[in-house]
């Protein structure tokens, strides 16, 4: 019996995702599906996961049984317009189209717009939309007749979805507000599981994963933490080439330590002496923050660190119903307000570390959501 064979088309992320390559593309590998990755390059680049470019030449290559087929983009950001739906098609349509797929899996809208546009050539694939964020964002500084315009396009891709993939209960529920009737998914950005760590009982060090902006994870804010307190910071990721250098005052760099950008199947054991991991998010631009689930958060949980957010509705709720650390109520939290909240988590500490572990070997780590995934697929091909 022929292999069934999948289709990831990329627009914006890097090849070496950790959701889209480390995690679904090679579980479906294994699950026996033949998978190619179509991933974009600029001006013969390829882009690396700390926005950097890579040194690999732009040809098509094989990596953990996943064929990555680039193709030439031309920007950074995806360059998506209205009438992308009806008359034009995209590169990545023309180039997906190409290969035999039976699915087509989308990660984000304007690669929606291709596989939608695959489908109306080819009616009989599958496409699946994963839905890394919200696509109409109503904080975002768009002007209200763009976003109209957004809409209506949205509401018209998710008629030709075949499945929903979504990284919160609030995007899940975004989509079917916004027409989408077919099944869905819930798929956490969720590491596989690393090897036991120990329970943390004191506070000493806090940790940041992921890129620094100002939006997240707030380099100023991070400074005036260690200014306020005895506390160490160790921040693995850091500044990228898009965003401003990260200087620590000289007085602070016995307590700062960047460990910069670390292969993604090292973030565990990087994590072994933190013992709270910080995210801050400014939720006044983007409702996106608000629902985010986002890598770093379960990466703590998985390295049993408690997690300490200010008020993002999703990872909230999800900290409130496991108790896996806590947060602060207020959608600006300040340096003060993190301080504060550090001290009433101290006494709770390892009950924290605890749940937080238990609650990935039991519900989300990717050993579960890899189940799902290929659930998923499964039924796909059952409506065949």
């Amino acid at each position: 019996m022929k292999k069934r064979s999948v289709c990831m088309l990329i627009s914006e992320h890097p090849y070496e995702d950790a959701r889209i390559f480390e995690r679904e593309a090679k579980s479906l590998v294994n699950a026996g599906y033949n998978v190619t990755m179509l991933v974009p390059h600029f001006k013969g680049k390829l882009l690396g996961v700390d926005g950097n470019f890579l040194k690999k030449k732009v040809e098509p290559f094989c990596e953990a049984g996943v064929t990555m087929i680039p193709y030439e983009a031309t920007s950074l950001q995806s360059r998506f317009t209205y009438d992308q739906t009806k008359e034009h098609t995209s590169t990545l349509a023309i180039r997906g189209m190409e290969i035999d797929a039976d699915v087509y899996h989308a990660h984000e809208l304007s690669s929606l717009v291709a596989a939608v546009q695959i489908k109306r050539k080819k009616p009989h694939i599958k496409v699946i939309f994963d839905s890394h964020e919200l696509v109409i964002d109503a904080r975002s500084k768009t002007s209200n007749r763009r976003q109209r315009q957004y809409e209506n396009v949205f509401r018209e891709l998710l008629k030709d979805v075949d499945a929903l993939i979504t990284v919160s209960p609030s995007i899940a529920k975004d989509c079917y507000d916004h027409g989408y009737k077919g099944p869905s998914k819930l798929i956490y950005n969720a590491p596989r599981l690393s090897s036991p760590p120990n329970l943390k009982q004191s506070i000493r060090t806090i940790g940041y994963v992921g890129t620094v902006t100002k939006e997240k994870g707030n380099w100023h804010k991070l400074l005036e933490l260690a200014s306020l307190s005895d506390f160490h910071f160790k921040v693995i990721g850091g500044a990228t080439r898009f965003t401003e250098p990260l200087d620590i005052p000289k007085k602070l760099q016995n307590r700062i330590h960047i460990r910069g950008w670390v292969p993604y199947a090292n973030i565990a054991a990087e994590l072994k002496d933190v013992d709270v991991g910080w995210i801050d998010m400014d939720l006044s631009t983007a409702l996106n923050r608000d629902y985010a689930l986002p890598n770093k958060f379960f990466s703590y949980l998985d390295a049993g660190v408690p997690v300490l957010v200010n008020r993002c509705k999703d990872m909230r709720n999800f900290i409130e119903h496991h108790t896996c650390g806590a947060s602060v109520p207020k959608s600006v939290a300040s340096a003060q307000d993190y301080l504060k909240q550090l001290s009433l988590m101290e006494g709770d500490l390892m009950t924290f570390s605890r749940n937080a572990r238990n609650v990935m070997e039991t519900t989300a780590s990717w050993e579960n959501m890899e189940i799902r995934l290929i659930e998923l697929y499964g039924a796909l091909f059952e409506q065949s």
